[in-house]
């Protein structure tokens, strides 16, 4: 149906230059789920024909749940559909969440957190994020990690960051099997005592070559009205 606005939608897109000029427009509002809608515009610029569809998601009603997906549920993967990952989490919309390594190790190359979870360390890219009140804020994130053993410490600038560079990189079950480098030793950690808790650790392996530890994401709850997105 034609639509004047949507919530948290414009009644129309007029951008600015160096954005062509749009001659004519249309809109097409529909509600999606509770908190949730989509408005389609079609726009005729003088540089042609464009269809844009925005999802309008109310953060602050408890009725939307807001969440994260990896393709394929790992950081390094081969790409996959927005429409994929929505089908297999049950979700109603799905957005691209940030900008990755595509074509390539499918790798995020931004901040990304799941369930609270840190998944992938940040980099100098600004990052969105929703607290739990519903706030919604464009910020930028530091990451820091340092390995202590009886012998000395190393220290961990990066978490889950891939392919992992020179130095000492955190790789979590979420980032899926490590790739084989030059000189690249892998220690395989277990929680030890009262676990990753209180930040204590035991050394099941040490692999200086491949086959490396296989690491794999656990299954997630699937969100029942949300988004879902690659890390786009």
């Amino acid at each position: 149906m034609p639509a004047t606005a949507s919530a948290g939608a414009p009644a129309a897109l007029v951008p600015a230059p160096p954005f062509p000029a749009v001659l004519a427009s249309s809109a097409q509002h529909e509600a999606v789920a509770p908190g949730i809608s989509r408005t389609t515009y079609r726009l005729k610029t003088a540089a042609g024909p464009l269809v844009v569809s925005v999802i309008s998601v109310n953060p602050k009603d408890p009725r939307v749940h807001l969440s994260t997906v990896l393709a394929h549920d790992t950081i390094l993967s081969a790409d996959e559909a927005v429409s994929s990952m929505a089908r297999r989490t049950h979700a109603v919309a799905g957005i691209n969440g940030d900008y990755f390594d595509i074509n390539a190790s499918g790798a995020p190359l931004g901040v990304l957190v799941h369930d609270g979870a840190l998944v992938r360390s940040p980099s100098a890219r600004v990052a969105l994020t929703i607290a739990d009140d519903g706030t919604v804020r464009f910020e930028r994130f530091a990451f820091a990690g340092t390995l202590s053993a009886d012998r000395g410490s190393i220290r961990s600038p990066r978490s889950t960051s891939g392919p992992p560079q020179a130095g000492a990189t955190l790789l979590t079950p979420a980032f899926g099997l490590p790739p084989a480098a030059p000189g690249m030793t892998v220690l395989s950690l277990s929680p030890f005592g009262a676990g990753a808790a209180a930040g204590r650790f035991r050394i099941d392996a040490v692999v200086s070559a491949p086959p490396f530890p296989a690491l794999g994401m656990r299954n997630r709850p699937a969100p029942r009205h949300g988004r879902a997105g690659r890390h786009r």
